[in-house]
């Protein structure tokens, strides 16, 4: 069996085919994504490998949602796009094609669904994106990553983890250490694109960051600052990534649906700094999310400073331990643990009718 996984959200096309790879260890995974994203190398070839698939490229152009003269480039794009992704399915012969979202997935669903390959689309947001909207008109199943939108013909899978982040074991005495650690950790991440307005209000509080705590910050910035206590990286790999969320206290970073997720997960209290332009809203939602269930704290972007940053992780590192218990149980009834073995068993379903 060949199966054909696309999108723009690698971390959960990273855990299926982690599940894909555990169930049925002979079959072909092919995973198509970018070369590039924004001016940066993609760290997605890296980490797919390192999943179990074999990693393809794929150049299109983006379906803008608001025209400006600079969008009439990436138009251009489309043909070309469109015909390369054609060769592509047609060399691969996919039984399965699974979509993750995202402008780079349509023209493959679109050839998938001509040369009669099954399709699977998977919503990661509260709300469904462009790409994944128009396709699961025609494909064969829908899954979503959140009760609330689960309906006719949409089946509630969760979303998938990464089979690292899921293995990570709380202390057996409820409270996890890493809340009560004289050094705590806190975890500054941007998410796989970076975030330079986090990074641009870190960067004159970190002397008084790390008086208080072990600084892990995932920054596509170049900050001069050196101390013992701050490590910073373009890009945590998996295995790193986890072992830092398991040791961390706080959570400083945007609101994308897979940073919720493991966040939610593992009950760490966060910071969430949505993204003030993400499509539909959706950031604002997930951040919503966790700040109803008592796990964190919301700062619009406009609002954001290095003094009402310091002023939130200070008053969350005081209140930690009450936020986490006061959240954990909320927050694991919004996350499903075996969610990327349910999305690969309805992978494999379709692929063998």
């Amino acid at each position: 069996m060949t199966i054909l996984l696309t999108g723009t959200h690698l971390t959960p096309a990273i855990a299926t085919i982690q599940a894909l790879r555990r169930k049925v260890p002979e079959a072909r995974l092919v995973y198509v994504g970018r070369k590039h994203t924004g001016t940066a190398e993609s760290v997605e070839k890296e980490e797919v490998g390192r999943a179990g698939a074999e990693f393809k490229t794929l150049t299109f152009g983006k379906l803008h949602r608001h025209f400006t003269w600079r969008h009439i480039l990436e138009w251009g794009k489309l043909p070309v796009g469109f015909w390369r992704a054609g060769k592509l399915i047609l060399e691969l012969k996919p039984d399965v094609v699974v979509s993750f979202g995202g402008y780079v997935v349509l023209p493959l669903l679109v050839w998938g669904k001509l040369r009669g390959s099954k399709l699977v689309v998977h919503e990661q947001t509260t709300r469904w994106g462009l790409a994944n909207r128009m396709a699961k008109r025609w494909a064969d199943v829908s899954a979503v990553s959140w009760k609330e939108m689960k309906g006719a013909g949409v089946v509630w899978t969760g979303n998938p983890m990464r089979e690292e982040i899921v293995s990570i074991q709380e202390s057996p005495w409820g409270t996890p250490r890493r809340l009560l650690s004289k050094i705590p950790v806190l975890y500054i991440t941007g998410g796989n694109q970076g975030a330079k307005a986090i990074d641009k209000v870190v960067e004159p509080i970190l002397p008084d960051l790390v008086e208080k705590f072990e600084v892990f910050h995932q920054t596509k910035s170049i900050f001069g600052f050196k101390h013992s206590r701050y490590h910073s990286c373009r890009w945590f790999s998996t295995p790193i990534h986890a072992g830092i969320l398991s040791r961390a206290a706080i959570s400083v970073s945007r609101a994308g649906a897979n940073t919720v997720t493991e966040l939610l997960f593992l009950g760490i209290p966060s910071i969430l700094i949505p993204l003030p332009y993400s499509a539909g809203g959706e950031q604002q939602a997930n951040a919503k999310m966790i700040a109803d269930t008592g796990l964190g704290k919301v700062i619009l972007q406009d609002r954001l400073t290095g003094e009402s940053l310091l002023a939130a992780v200070n008053e969350l590192i005081e209140k930690s331990v009450s936020y986490f218990t006061k959240a954990k149980q909320a927050a694991r009834t919004l996350v499903k643990v075996n969610a990327a073995d349910e999305l690969a068993e309805i992978v494999l379903g379709v692929g063998r009718v």
